[in-house]
Formats: structure tokens, C-alpha cells, sequence
């Protein structure tokens, strides 16, 4: 059971799939390898349009959106404690952070997502550069979209650029 699809695309070109291939006379050892490289292009190429959308988003419309959030909250701050209503003050700083800390998050996952990307391709092979994609890039699609699910749970709906999950619930 390969999680990964690299791993799992190597499994096509397997002494035992080359003979099957062979043995019914689907395709010979070179079609089978030829197909394996155009599934590992295949591959790398969906992967990195996947990071191209997620950089894209969160640049575009996450951020902003989280950033926008930000300022509102920055204002009713000042307004709190110029009323001297310190302790509401303090908790609004208190989400203003949780916020930044997210925005932050995404930020520095996004460029170091990119630096692995570059790395990968600096690889000969389209099996090595698949493998580095699926372990050094793929991770951060998952702390990325964790940290945007949190700040969409934060944002009000108003300064949110994008539809709510469970707006979609409703969406006819």
C-alpha cells in the first residue's frame, strides 16, 4: 500500500508489470517505461499547478482577507481603550495575534513550499523530482490549508473573499 505516487507509479514498471505487459502482448519493456515517465511528468505537473493555486490564493485572497480582518479589529481596539475598557481591549489583541500568528504561518510555509520546489527541479530525473515533490512540497498543501481553515473560522463573513465551507452547504 504506497501512499505516495511516486512510489506507487514504480510499481507499473516492476519486473513482474513489464512481464504481464509482455506476456499479453499489451506493450514491450520501453512502452511500459515510457508510459511510467509521462505519468511521472503527468504528476509533477498537477502537483506544481496545485502549489501555483495555493500560492495564488492565499497571496490574493486569504491574507488580504485576514489582513482587512485585522484592521477592523485594530480600530475597535484603539476605540475600546480610549473608552478605558481595557480588559475588552486585551481580548481583541488576543485574537489579532491568533490571527497574525496564521497569516504568518501561511507566509512562511508558502516560501519555503516554493524553495522546495525549486530544489526538486535542480533533480535529473523525473522519478527523483516526483519523489521530492511528494516529500518535501506536498506537507505543506496540508499546513497551508489548515491554517487558511482557521482563519476562515476567524474572519468575519464580511472581510472573508472567498465562500465559507458551510456557506457551500447551501449553495443551490
Amino acid at each position: 500500500n504506497n501512499k505516495q505516487t511516486p512510489e506507487a507509479l514504480k510499481a507499473y514498471i516492476s519486473d513482474k508489470s513489464v512481464k504481464l505487459f509482455e506476456s499479453h502482448k499489451i506493450f514491450n519493456k520501453r512502452e511500459v517505461h515510457a508510459r511510467y515517465e509521462v505519468m511521472l511528468e503527468n504528476y509533477i505537473k498537477i502537483v506544481e499547478i496545485e502549489a501555483l493555486m495555493i500560492k495564488e490564493l492565499s497571496n490574493t485572497l486569504i491574507i488580504p482577507s485576514a489582513n482587512d480582518y485585522v484592521n477592523k479589529l485594530g480600530t475597535e481596539f484603539s476605540s475600546l481603550k480610549s473608552m478605558g475598557l481595557t480588559n475588552h481591549a486585551n481580548s481583541i489583541k488576543k485574537q489579532v495575534d491568533e490571527i497574525c500568528n496564521r497569516i504568518e504561518t501561511i507566509r512562511t510555509d508558502l516560501v519555503k513550499m516554493e524553495s522546495e520546489l525549486k530544489k526538486a527541479h535542480d533533480k535529473k530525473h523525473a522519478d527523483e523530482i516526483a519523489s521530492a515533490i511528494s516529500k518535501k512540497v506536498k506537507p505543506f498543501f496540508t499546513s497551508i490549508r489548515e491554517a487558511a481553515d482557521e482563519l476562515e473560522q476567524m474572519v468575519d463573513d464580511n472581510d472573508w473573499r472567498l465562500p465559507k465551507y458551510r456557506e457551500l452547504l447551501f449553495v443551490r
